[in-house]
């Protein structure tokens, strides 16, 4: 899989100003009385404290001028803007927590008073809306965690709220989701809800009775299935909050019904899966309501942490898993009038800000007494990576953590043919609830899967019960497991590849356990491509052995969970960490929708701070139960104290706040340590009091000293004796942090100074003190992080870039026609620009780097968040002025040169983004009821590259796709329609009438572009008429011409359209006189003047076509070669002259014809050398000449010397003399030298490099090294020009369509034999077409061999004989007219002469019998001595009527009556066996009306039951027709017992088998032996159907009911029957088999010999 990051460059290009709406920081005023306040004595309550700097933000907002929120800045038109509007009078809750600051509580009438004041205000705002025209919509009213309203309001009138009265702030009403974070492919525990229990000391308080009872807690997310037992008996109700406008849902939803989001909510308009990869109905919130209260209701140890709370749901979140702010301010409101006393929000989604709407209503929550927990995101493993709402100041923000994890390893076996792999692995998945031991004991079949393991990947790929080896890669762990356990495997290997992380050595994955997982191997690249290969060369077995597990310690905080500070105070986040990687819980199966839905493994993992956050909240639950009195802010604290302090080498204080939650140290605390500080709202200092100690940012341009206060307070007067000790995690310089007192006597309270100092220093980015104060006694361990920052500015960053629509569609039709885009830097820049980048065209545009062109370019911009609206234009690279996008595939980029080079420059990029204005096409057919087509379009094609950078999608999800059928213009059927990733669609219509309807297929892709397509139109029947035609009446032709027939079949619709197809090549044509003229297909060739007529039939259609030939005098060329120009021999030794003939005729047809035999001889001076027939002996020294005498030519001569020792002979040919191409065809010619030594030696050498060629006519073809290329149709030459020899000529002819190139070879050039050995030499034919595809056949048959001296040797169908010793060769004359030698040397020595003997040539058998035959091998050597040697299992045996008798290995077994003959095949050797089998009369019983009469009447029975006895052979059991009448009257189902099996022939089977046989009937049964069938655990039953009965009977032909075999097996074999099939001996066709039992059970539908077999 290709990673994306994309390889972008940025370029100094010329600077081209726009406008970006800039949105500046927020800055509120501060009440003066809130400056930083001298030191007292007595500190404040420490909860007073921390909610005062609550207040103070919060009242700083309202007593400032109204403002608009950063986001809403600068944004105009007519478009629905969803918002907050916070109004001035405060809040019920602010109002209460300064009550309580001065010691008072707000009464009930006060409450009432304040509600009707802020009442009286909103109706004074809306009116004044009103007034002002203002059109605003309004959605909720709140008062007790917020003053406010939320509602939509056009964007142009934005600017206006800000003019209505008591309005303050207007934020956005942002979408948030739940915080689940994607399943890593290293989550680190196997956690159930059994191990966060003991873990975090939760048992010890149920123990204590402390478990939730009277605590009321409210799970704001997507709801809670109710119907869930473990959820069922706490659960007290639920609200709604998300609404169900039109085209959003599918129905409507009461205000009470908290609910997940249902299948059956999805309307038609909506895709299962969105572009985030959410499915629309949800499962988050009952996930997280079991981890807080599932009763423990199963098998598997799953429980929650306060099993007796009163459980609520308050559904924000809707499909998809998203919801409004505005809805969840709504729902936190609501909870705090109820008086809820935990809220649990998993839930998040906005910016780092602790200003917005959410996170004050979280404040309130808790003045108000509501204590709330948030979980801080899944955007880690970076800093300030969490968001609102858990950036609010007194909510309790929780990060994630693991529990222990068990690890499994198991030794893997693999057997592959001589191939063996024995070595541990370890699992990276496991079967929740499932001992893999006892899943993978036994042996299976290993089975490599090509790819990545995906769905496709499967086709024709059997893997049931089987094991499967697949590489990493392309797709999710996880979807790799689900693929293999949907195709029926049982375990699945997953190797790295040498791409993956790791590689070579295993990917190191771990992914724990689940229901939907099965046994998952983790392997390297190396022992994986082992594996295959070995796999490619036979089938392979694989078992497992030596399991054994590991567990870890747990307690790693999740590389996904958000990291702090929050800012600006550099303030310590999250506050405590809990489990939350791989948490088994609850999830819903939807019981309201489905009442049959099984629960039983409603059960599943999820990893995400939503995990760890409902951890917090049953502990606060528990808390809370444990100590009544303490408020939210004691609770928070007490959390934060007593938590457990993780590795502080390998986690920060950002990255796990105080710690690791401990459940029980919590509830029974007896002391706290609050730390008292000041932060820094917006530039004022106001008091802050938490359990961290935040120095904050402090600038080292001088020494520093910085004093903090911890108040540590006695809540039981304990009382005792403590010390306090600092330890510093992470250092810089000199910096120290010490504590005025290391030991101390606890009396109530206790003031500790703690001072940081350091010297002046140069500092960096980075630079900071980290650790934590710990203060001990009395068994008590509290302990604070601390944080200091040293380092000043940070690095320019880009960051939160994101763009509110990934599709668009600037084509003007208000669908997805503009997009806004955020993003913010850090940082002043200078040059920057925004531009588009073009994915499919990496490299194009104007610069090569696949940037098109720019939204926004300029030379500065200042730190900020900036948003640009992205309406359709942009200015291309290199052009003159702004135009619209063009449709294509983008990233849309940001990139920037930082003005304080630090560093030098930075970018970030949102997409992929497609820009898209119109549909594709659709094309479909029907055909019998089913539709196949397909949907062309864009999307189809940035899903097959973006799959390539790992980023690709269901296509599904960017084309909705429908159908409809319609008749008399009416609907009468219609449904969506599944595309396949291709386009492709299939799906079938079963009431469908092509005479009465019409079938549309529609498609809107999500872009907002709509297609749609008639792809059937209802006709009447018949339709169509049909007519046939020939293009040419006569034809008038010249000698050597041709001319093409067409024959054309036109089909006439109704409608007058018509189709013509071309049937040319399957019409027939017979000629009157084949010496005028020829025609193939259509195609005439005239051969010689003359009249013929041509007779032209297709199906009914025949018409007659006259032919004229006349004569144009036409002169063959005929031409001679030579193959040798000069001779150089050795006396004794011999070579031969051929003489080559070739005939160019009229048509232009080459033939080439061998002469030699008709050419004269002689040698000018005989007594050198003699030549008979071309074949020259050299006799002695000397030099002369060969003259060769063609008939009607010059004499030739050939030049000879003759030397005394032998000399090497040498020869040239070309591998093809004549070639016919098509136009841009290719075709090399190879020019081949052949030296034969004198000792018989064969040299073969490649003389083509030294070898010169030419074409004749160079615009026919060209040729380069011999490769000959085709330019234009002719006919030519091309010249072969070896050095010292004849130029050759090969003749070419070029046509216009591409050819088949054809090629021959012989299997063997040089021959080496001894007297009376055979050889055989095979000639293959290899033909390549012009697509590419190559066949080769074996044209042996069609060749023609000779030897030239064949008293050495003779020579027949290529097989060679060994006569004498010598040396000559073999003449092979190819089917193309060409020809070639094979050297052959015969050696003196005798070989000894092999026969082969089978000991019987018939046999005679009785069905059930059988007979073996004996192959014996004797070798004869030349002294007459011979050794035999039995190889009839070396020999192959093949019988042409499996029915009759089959054969293995020499053994042949009768199977029915008949004739059937044997081949015996060895080598060359080949003979037959005749067998004749004779039937064995079966035994039989009769079934008479006592064997069935009391079955019949007794009414509880529903089977007859027919004992049928043992007996050897085969058992007839016969049925009169009264007898089989009365059977099937009764209902009843037969049922025959034989043996150990039993055949069940249900009621329609009896009928069956009455209706087939017309009266009387028999079913013949019998066991044989399986010996010979291999796998087989069981013997071979047969079961016969016939009419009639004894010698009268005759088998049916036809049977077509199932009838239930069983046949009973020991029970080792049961157990060892892991997989199994009933193959039938006769069809050899298979049934499966299911064991239940000891009983093997199948179904079958024929008659046959079936013997159960393992797979």
């Amino acid at each position: 899989m290709t990673n994306k990051k994309f390889t972008k460059f940025l370029s100094a290009f010329l600077t081209l100003i726009m406008v970006l709406s800039l949105v500046l920081p927020f800055n509120g005023t501060a009440n003066a009385a809130l400056l930083k306040q001298p030191f007292k004595t007595n500190p404040q309550d420490a909860s007073a404290l921390q909610q005062k700097a609550a207040i103070a933000q919060q009242t700083s907002l309202l007593e400032g001028d109204a403002r608009l929120h950063k986001d809403l800045q600068g944004i105009s038109g007519s478009q629905e803007v969803p918002v907050i509007i916070h109004l001035s009078e405060k809040a019920v809750g602010l109002e209460q927590g300064i009550h309580k600051l001065n010691g008072k509580k707000m009464t009930q009438s006060e409450i009432t008073l304040k509600k009707g004041k802020i009442q009286a205000q909103q109706n004074t705002a809306r009116k004044e809306m009103t007034v002002k025209k203002v059109k605003f919509d309004q959605v909720y009213s709140y008062d007790t965690v917020l003053n406010g309203l939320s509602g939509t309001v056009q964007a142009n009138d934005l600017k206006k709220l800000l003019t209505i009265r008591g309005v303050k702030y207007v934020e956005p009403d942002t979408t948030v989701y739940a915080q689940e974070g994607l399943q890593k492919v290293d989550p680190k525990v196997d956690a159930k809800m059994d191990t966060s229990i003991p873990f975090l000391g939760i048992n010890k308080l149920w123990e204590e009775g402390i478990e939730g009872q009277g605590v009321k807690v409210a799970v704001l997310d997507t709801g809670i299935d109710a119907s869930h037992p473990d959820l069922k008996a706490v659960y007290k109700g639920g609200k709604n909050f998300v609404p169900h406008v039109d085209g959003e849902y599918a129905r409507p939803r009461a205000d009470d019904d908290g609910s997940e989001t249902s299948p059956l909510d999805r309307p038609a308009n909506k895709p299962e899966v969105n572009e985030r990869g959410s499915s629309f109905y949800t499962t988050h919130g009952t996930h997280v309501a079991g981890t807080i209260a599932a009763q423990g209701n199963n098998e598997f140890g799953i429980k929650g942490i306060a099993p007796k709370v009163d459980l609520y749901s308050y559904r924000v979140l809707g499909a998809y898993g998203s919801g409004a702010t505005s809805g969840i301010i709504k729902a936190i409101d609501t909870a705090v009038i109820e008086k809820i006393d935990v809220i649990n929000l998993s839930l998040g989604g906005g910016a780092n800000s602790e200003t917005d709407g959410a996170s004050f209503a979280i404040n309130n929550a808790m003045l108000a007494g509501t204590i709330s927990v948030v979980a801080t995101g899944n955007s880690g493993p970076n800093r300030g990576t969490m968001g609102t709402p858990a950036t609010s100041r007194l909510g309790i923000a929780v990060g994630n953590t693991t529990n222990p994890e068990t690890h499994f390893q198991a030794n893997v076996n693999v057997k592959a043919g001589e191939f063996t792999y024995s070595k541990v692995n370890d699992l990276m998945a496991t079967t929740f609830g499932k001992d893999v031991e006892t899943q993978l004991a036994g042996g299976y079949d290993l089975i490599a899967v090509p790819g990545a393991g995906a769905e496709k990947d499967y086709a024709d790929l059997d893997v049931t019960g089987k094991v499967a080896l697949v590489a990493r890669g392309e797709i999710a762990f996880v979807d790799k497991v689900a693929a293999a356990k949907k195709n029926g495997a049982v375990a699945i290997i997953v190797h790295n590849f040498a791409g993956g992380t790791n590689a070579p050595n295993k990917s190191d994955v771990f992914l724990g356990d689940a229901f939907e997982f099965i046994p998952t191997f983790d392997m390297s690249v190396t022992d994986g491509e082992a594996l295959r290969a070995a796999l490619a060369a036979a089938p392979g077995t694989i078992s497992f052995d030596q399991f054994s597990s590991i567990k870890t310690t747990g307690d790693d905080v999740n590389d996904s969970s958000s990291r702090g500070p929050s800012t600006p105070n550099f303030d310590i986040k999250p506050d405590v960490s809990a489990p939350g990687t791989n948490i088994m819980s609850t999830i819903p199966m939807y019981g309201n929708d489905f009442p049959d839905a099984d629960y039983s493994e409603a059960y599943s993992r999820k990893t995400g701070t939503s995990m760890a956050t409902p951890h917090i909240a049953g502990i606060a639950a528990l808390v809370k139960q444990a100590n009544p009195t303490w408020n939210a802010f004691d609770v928070k604290v007490a959390l934060s104290n007593t938590a457990t302090v993780l590795d502080t080498k390998k986690y920060d204080v950002f990255a796990q706040g105080a710690g690791r939650v401990d459940a029980y140290k919590a509830a029974r605390a007896d002391v706290l340590a609050y730390a008292i500080d000041t932060a820094n709202n917006d530039g004022t200092e106001v008091d802050n009091l938490k359990g961290t100690v935040t120095f904050g940012p402090q600038k080292l341009d001088k020494n520093i000293s910085v004093t903090k206060k911890i108040n540590v307070k006695d809540l039981k007067s304990a009382g005792g004796d403590y010390t306090v000790s600092v330890d510093v995690t992470k250092g810089f310089g000199d910096a120290k942090v010490t504590v005025d007192q290391s030991e101390f006597t606890l009396n109530g309270e206790q003031l500790l100074n703690v001072t940081l100092t350091a010297s002046k220093a140069e500092t960096k980015a980075g630079d900071e003190i980290l650790g934590y104060i710990h203060i001990k006694g009395n068994g008590k361990d509290l302990s604070l992080p601390f944080a200091a920052d040293f380092g000043g500015a940070a690095a320019v960053a880009v960051k939160d870039m994101e763009i509110t629509k990934t599709d668009l569609s600037f084509n003007g039709d208000g669908v997805n026609d503009d997009a806004m885009l955020y993003f913010t830097i850090t940082g002043d820049v200078g040059f920057n620009t925004i531009e588009l980048w073009d994915i499919m065209n990496p490299t194009g545009g104007k610069y090569s780097d696949g940037y098109i062109g720019y939204l926004h370019a300029s030379d500065t911009l200042t730190a900020g968040s900036y948003q640009l609206p992205i309406l359709g234009k942009y200015t291309q690279w290199g052009g003159t002025g702004s135009e619209v996008i063009p449709d294509g595939l983008y990233t849309i980029d940001f990139s920037a040169e930082t003005k304080s080079g630090n560093p030098k420059t930075i970018a970030d990029y949102v997409g992929p983004v497609v820009v898209k204005s119109t549909a594709g096409t659709i094309e479909g057919a029907v055909s019998d009821g089913k539709v196949t087509g397909k949907i062309t379009d864009k999307y189809v094609d940035y899903q097959k590259e973006l799959v390539k950078y790992g980023m690709g999608y269901d296509l599904n999800t960017k084309l909705s796709a429908t159908y409809e059928v319609t008749a008399n213009d009416a609907v009468v059927d219609s449904g969506a329609v599944k595309l396949a990733q291709d386009g492709t669609f299939t799906f079938d219509l079963p009431t469908f009438d092509k005479t009465k309807n019409n079938v549309t297929v529609k498609y809107a892709d999500a872009a907002g572009n709509k297609a749609e397509e008639v792809i059937y139109t209802a006709v009447d029947e018949p339709v169509d008429t049909v007519s046939v035609a020939v293009d040419q009446t006569a034809l008038d032709l010249k000698v050597g011409d041709t001319a093409q027939l067409l024959v054309t079949e036109t089909t006439t619709k109704p409608d007058g359209t018509s189709t013509d197809r071309d049937v040319t090549a399957e019409a027939t044509f017979a000629l009157s006189d084949a010496t005028v003229a020829t025609v193939v297909n259509g195609k005439v060739t005239a051969v010689a003047a003359g009249k013929a007529e041509i007779t032209v039939t297709y199906n009914e259609f025949t018409q007659t076509v006259p032919v004229t030939v006349t004569a144009e005098p036409v002169k063959e060329e005929v031409s001679y070669a030579l193959n040798k120009k000069s001779l150089s021999l050795g006396v004794g030794q011999q070579e031969q002259l051929t003489i080559t003939e070739t005939k160019v005729k009229a048509d232009g047809t080459v033939v080439k014809t061998d002469v030699t035999p008709t050419v004269s001889f002689n040698v000018v001076d005989n007594s050198i050398a003699t030549v008979h027939k071309g074949l020259v002996t050299a006799h002695k020294a000397g030099k002369t000449q060969v003259r060769v005498m063609i008939p009607g030519q010059d004499t030739r001569f050939v030049y000879l010397e003759v030397k005394d020792l032998p000399q090497d002979v040498v020869t040239y040919s070309v591998d093809k003399t004549a070639l016919k191409l098509g136009v841009g065809q290719q075709e090399q010619l190879t020019v081949k030298q052949t030296t034969v030594k004198p000792d018989g030696t064969v040299v073969e050498k490649d003389f083509t490099p030294s070898t010169s060629f030419n074409v004749v006519d160079k615009k026919i073809a060209t040729v380069s090294k011999g490769l000959v290329t085709a330019h234009k149709a002719g006919k030519t030459q091309v010249r072969v020009m070896i050095p010292g020899e004849d130029t050759i000529f090969v003749y070419l002819e070029v046509v216009t369509p591409p050819q088949n190139i054809v090629t021959y070879s012989v299997d063997k050039t040089d021959v080496k034999m001894q007297v009376n050995q055979q050889t055989q030499i095979k000639v293959t034919e290899k033909t390549v077409t012009p697509d590419g595809k190559i066949t080769e056949k074996d044209v042996t048959g069609a060749s023609k061999f000779s030897v030239v001296n064949n008293k050495i040797a003779t020579v027949n169908k290529g097989l060679i004989s060994a006569l004498t010793p010598g040396k000559t060769q073999v003449k092979v004359v190819l089917p193309n007219g060409e020809s070639l030698l094979v050297y052959l040397t015969v050696k003196g020595e005798t070989a000894p002469i092999i026969t082969y003997s089978l000991d019987k040539d018939s046999v005679s058998l009785k069905a059930g019998d059988s007979a073996n035959v004996q192959l014996v091998e004797t070798t004869t050597k030349a002294d007459g001595t011979s050794t035999t040697k039995d190889v009839t299992t070396e020999a192959t045996y093949q019988t042409n009527n499996a029915d009759v008798a089959t054969v293995t290995q020499g053994k042949i077994s009768a199977i029915a009556a008949g004739d059937t003959e044997i081949s015996v095949t060895l080598g060359a050797f080949k003979t037959t066996v005749k067998v004749h089998v004779e039937a064995v009369a079966p035994k039989a019983i009769v079934v008479t009306d006592e064997m069935i009469n009391a079955f019949i009447a007794d009414k509880k029975s529903k089977q007859i039951i027919i004992e049928v006895p043992a007996a050897v052979g085969l058992m007839d059991v016969e049925f009169s027709k009264a007898i089989l009448k009365k059977i099937e009257k009764s209902e009843k189902d037969l049922v025959l017992k034989a043996g150990n099996a039993v055949y069940t022939l249900e009621d329609e089977a009896v009928e069956e088998l009455m209706n087939r046989s017309a009266g009387d009937a028999v079913i013949t049964l019998g066991t044989s032996s399986s010996a010979n069938v291999k796998d087989a655990v069981s013997e071979v039953y047969t079961i016969e159907f016939s009419t009639g009965t004894a010698a009268n009977k005759s088998a049916l032909k036809k049977f077509d009911e199932e009838i239930l075999v069983a046949i009973g097996l020991d029970e080792a074999t049961a157990k060892k029957l892991k997989k199994a099939e009933a193959l039938n001996l006769v069809t050899n066709k298979s049934s499966k088999v299911k064991v239940k039992k000891n009983e093997a059970q199948f179904d079958i539908e024929a008659a046959g010999s079936y013997v159960i077999v393992q797979k």
